[in-house]
């Protein structure tokens, strides 16, 4: 799993969940907002080995902003998945953990369906709904 710009967006969703799975307390994606002011690019360099690594939003100096990528949405939506875990795990941590490795038991081991993490997802919130 990485967050390499011509990956499937399910590794940056999913990574959340293989760090809850293994214990982690988070993940720092450094320099979000960190460009190299001589990369004309930003990340996109046709001729770099790896596309867009570090980028996951860019600069809107027009507007003193950044702006979004789908990169960052998927990273913010794993971010919301692992809060969710979270949740659950407070409730039932067995629960939590069985609902995690189901998308992710290890950073080179995870379910590459979209569709799963989903139903995964589903049924953490129906847990967190039931009494």
């Amino acid at each position: 799993m990485n967050k390499f710009l011509g990956w499937p967006l399910i590794h940056h969703r999913a990574l959340p969940w293989a760090c809850f799975t293994n214990h982690f307390s988070g993940f720092l994606h450094w320099g979000y907002d960190f460009w190299d002011p001589n990369d004309r690019w930003f990340g996109l360099n046709p001729t770099a080995r790896l596309k867009g690594d570090g980028y996951i939003v860019y600069p809107d100096p027009k507007r003193n902003r950044v702006k979004n990528s789908v990169r960052m949405i998927s990273t913010r939506d794993g971010a919301q998945d692992f809060e969710l875990l979270k949740l659950l795990a407070d409730k039932d941590p067995v629960l939590a953990y069985e609902k995690s490795r189901r998308v992710a038991s290890r950073f080179n081991d995870f379910n590459w369906e979209p569709e799963n993490l989903e139903n995964v997802r589903r049924e953490i919130l129906e847990a967190l709904d039931a009494e």
